[in-house]
C-alpha cells in the first residue's frame, strides 16, 4: 500500500513550487510522503515516479506563469529529470548508511541540484527551490543572508528523511532527531535575534510596491496575440503595439500616482512589469522620468524590451530620482523570459518571483504487525534484493504460525526472525 504515499506527496508538492498556491508547510511534508514511497519501491520505479511528479510540478508552475506553449513540454521533462535525482540518490545510498548519515543524502543532493539548475539551466532559480517557499518565515529566512537560499532549502529537505527515521527506525531515531532539532533551533534563534537587533530605530521611508491589474495585462495580451514572434512584432505598425502596451503602462502610472499621493517616497514595479519594443524604449523612459519628477519620488521600473535579434529580449530595471534623472540601469545577465529562448513574447509580469529573505535509514523488510504476536517479528536491517526478500517472507509466516501454535500450549514468546532464512 505504498501508492497512497505517492498520491499524497504529489498533491502536497503542487503547493510547494514557488507559485500562487504555495503553502509553507506543504514544502516540509510533501517529501516525507514521496521518500516513503521511493524507499518502498525498486530504484527504477522510484525514479520514474519521482520524475513524473516533479515534471507535473514544473508543468503546474508553467501554467501559473502563463507559459503554456508546447515548446515548454521538453523543458518541463528535462527539469523534472534533473530535479528527481535527489530521490534516486536517497533510494540508492540511504539504505546502506547509518541513521544519521542516511538523513543527509537527500538534502545534500537536493541543494546540489538546485544550485546546478539555478546556475546552468535557462530558467535560473525560479523553479524547484524549496527555500523560496519559506519567505513568510522571517527567522528562518535570515539563514539566506549567510548561506543563500540553499541553506533554507537544506533544512526544509532535511526534515523529510529525519521524519522517516522516526517512522522506520523506531529504536534508532534519537540521534537524527536531536541533531536536526538542535540545528533548526539555533537557526531560528539566531534569525529572531537578527530581526530584533535590526529593528528600525530612526526615521523611516514609506515604500510602495505597485503591480498592474490583471485586466490591464489581459488587454495587452489581447493586443499582441496576433503576433507569433518578436520578429513579427518588429514588423508591425508601431502605433498598434504602443496602444497594446499602453494599457499596462497607464495602469501602473495611475496606481503609482495614488501611492505617491499617500506619502510613498519610493515606488517599485515588478520585474518585466512594462513591455515595450526597443525603438520605443527611450520615449517610455522619458515619460517615467517626468512622472518621477512631477511626484517627487524615486521610481524603480521593471521593463522587458523586445529586440529584433537574438536573444530578442532585454530584462531591465531602471531607477529614477525625484528630479527625473536615471540613477542606474540594471540589465539581467541571463534573462529567463520566453523570448530569450524561443523568439516569442512572454506576457508581462508572468513570472511571479518571491524573495527568500526580507534582507535582500535503512529499509526494514519483514512481517506486518497485524496483531501483538508480530511485535517480536522484526527483521534485521538488510539491503537484500527483492528476490531474497520473497524467499524470506514464507519462512517468516511459517515461523509465526509455528510459534503462535506453540505459545498457545507452552506460553512461548512470539516469533523470532530465523538466523538462516530459506
Amino acid at each position: 500500500m505504498r501508492y497512497p504515499y505517492l498520491i499524497g506527496g504529489c498533491v502536497l508538492s503542487v503547493f510547494a513550487i514557488n507559485a500562487r498556491w504555495d503553502i509553507a508547510l506543504a514544502a516540509w511534508l510533501c517529501n516525507v510522503l514521496l521518500l516513503r514511497f521511493t524507499r518502498q519501491s525498486r530504484w527504477w520505479v522510484a525514479w520514474l515516479w519521482a520524475w513524473l511528479v516533479v515534471t507535473l510540478d514544473v508543468g503546474v508552475w508553467l501554467w501559473h506563469a502563463d507559459l503554456t506553449s508546447p515548446v515548454f513540454v521538453p523543458i518541463a521533462a528535462a527539469l523534472g529529470l534533473g530535479c528527481s535525482l535527489p530521490f534516486l540518490a536517497d533510494r540508492l545510498a540511504a539504505p546502506r548508511l547509518g541513521t544519521l548519515p542516511a538523513t543527509l543524502v537527500f538534502p545534500l543532493a537536493k541543494v546540489t541540484v538546485e544550485y546546478l539548475v539555478s546556475t546552468a539551466a535557462p530558467v535560473g532559480g525560479i523553479v524547484g527551490v524549496l527555500g523560496v517557499t519559506q519567505h513568510g518565515n522571517l527567522p528562518l529566512a535570515q539563514l539566506a543572508s549567510v548561506t543563500g537560499v540553499y541553506g533554507v532549502s537544506f533544512l526544509v529537505a532535511w526534515f523529510a528523511p529525519v521524519a522517516l527515521a522516526c517512522w522506520e527506525h523506531r529504536r534508532r531515531w534519537r540521534t537524527a532527531v536531536v541533531t536536526f532539532a538542535g540545528v533548526l533551533a539555533v537557526v531560528l534563534a539566531a534569525g529572531g535575534i537578527r530581526l530584533i537587533a535590526a529593528a528600525p530605530g530612526g526615521e523611516t521611508v514609506r515604500v510602495a510596491g505597485v503591480a498592474p491589474a490583471p485586466q490591464a495585462w489581459q488587454r495587452t495580451l489581447d493586443g499582441i496575440a496576433p503576433y507569433e514572434s518578436v520578429e513579427a512584432m518588429s514588423q508591425a505598425d508601431p502605433a498598434v503595439l504602443q496602444e497594446a502596451f499602453g494599457h499596462v503602462v497607464d495602469d501602473l502610472l495611475a496606481r503609482s500616482a495614488r501611492e505617491a499621493g499617500a506619502g510613498a517616497k519610493l515606488v517599485v514595479w515588478p520585474e518585466s512589469a512594462v513591455v515595450t519594443m526597443d525603438r520605443d524604449e527611450q520615449a517610455l523612459l522619458t515619460r517615467f522620468g517626468e512622472f518621477a519628477r512631477q511626484h517627487g519620488i524615486h521610481l524603480s521600473a521593471g521593463l522587458t524590451v523586445y529586440t529584433g535579434s537574438a536573444p530578442f529580449v532585454r530584462n531591465e530595471s531602471v531607477l529614477f530620482a525625484p528630479n527625473g534623472s536615471v540613477r542606474w540601469t540594471y540589465r539581467k545577465a541571463h534573462p529567463t523570459g520566453t523570448a530569450s529562448r524561443t523568439g516569442r513574447p512572454a506576457p508581462p509580469g508572468s513570472a511571479r518571483s518571491r524573495t527568500a529573505s526580507p534582507w535582500s535509514g535503512r529499509r526494514w523488510r519483514g512481517c506486518p504487525r497485524r496483531s501483538t504476536r508480530w511485535a517480536a517479528c522484526r527483521p534485521r536491517p538488510t539491503t537484500s534484493t527483492a528476490a531474497r526478500t520473497r524467499r524470506w517472507w514464507p519462512t517468516c509466516r511459517r515461523t509465526a504460525r509455528a510459534r503462535s501454535t506453540a505459545r498457545s500450549a507452552t506460553s512461548s514468546p512470539g516469533c523470532a526472525w530465523p538466523r538462516s532464512p530459506g
